[in-house]
């Protein structure tokens, strides 16, 4: 797709997460507005955040600076979490240091972290059965390609073995999850709209910033935890800026 893409010859290409390095890999010339989940300078997208360098720029979604706090309020809703599993594709770019960062935030937190990766829907009810044989008691989902496209999957299976799930998008918790924790999509795509105009206009994508989000949203699935037999602690929802009733 994305070589019949470039094959048309665009002024631009806006492109998101894992779509990004398939342009990436296929042409240094036409711009690239990207937004994207893991570290753009790990990944080997951009130079610098601060003067990409290349021909892409645009929102960097900052998995490793907020993987902390997602497992966080998933402690203060669920105090007694000890175990958790940790489901996501291997192909992610950015996957060692936000899986780093993760092991890291549960240790802080004195939770047990295991990682199960899943290279794809099929293996994810594989991954689930392992993670529950081996004591699970949460689920963490990064947001990646895999648990996107399964995340009913996923979210039903945590409900039906009284498992509290938490993601990083509010996709997540609007599948049956129990709370998600991350940066406002919406507002990342408006802002990556931004760099499309100026790019046009005739700015060149080398110079400019890779920019952060401004705008997160913590989402809780009251109908989840109802089912789940958990109280949301009121300090978790004056906090929400959405609660799913």
């Amino acid at each position: 797709m994305a070589a019949d893409a470039i094959a048309s010859k665009p002024d631009l290409i806006y492109a998101q997460h894992g779509a990004v390095s398939a342009f990436a890999k296929l042409t240094k010339t036409i711009p690239i507005v990207a937004v994207f989940s893991a570290d753009m300078v790990e990944a080997g997208l951009v130079q610098r955040l601060a003067r990409p360098g290349g021909n892409i720029t645009g929102v960097q979604l900052m998995n490793n600076e907020l993987v902390g706090k997602r497992i966080e309020v998933l402690k203060e809703i669920v105090p007694s979490v000890k175990r958790l599993a940790v489901l996501a594709w291997p192909g992610h770019p950015g996957l060692n240091s936000e899986r780093d960062a993760t092991m890291a935030a549960a240790r802080q937190l004195g939770v047990s972290a295991s990682f199960y990766p899943v290279s794809n829907i099929q293996e994810v009810d594989a991954a689930l059965d392992a993670a529950r044989a081996a004591g699970a008691d949460s689920l963490l989902l990064f947001p990646d390609p895999v648990t996107l496209a399964s995340r009913e999957r996923i979210a039903a299976f945590a409900l039906r073995h009284k498992i509290p799930l938490v993601g990083g998008w509010d996709n997540y918790a609007l599948a049956g999850g129990l709370v998600s924790y991350g940066p406002d999509l919406r507002e990342a795509w408006r802002r990556a709209a931004s760099f499309v105009d100026r790019i046009l206009k005739g700015a060149a994508p080398s110079s400019l910033p890779i920019e952060m989000p401004t705008l997160f949203e913590l989402v809780v699935n009251r109908k989840t935890a109802k089912a789940l037999g958990v109280k949301i602690p009121q300090t978790v929802l004056v906090r929400a800026d959405r609660v799913i009733e």
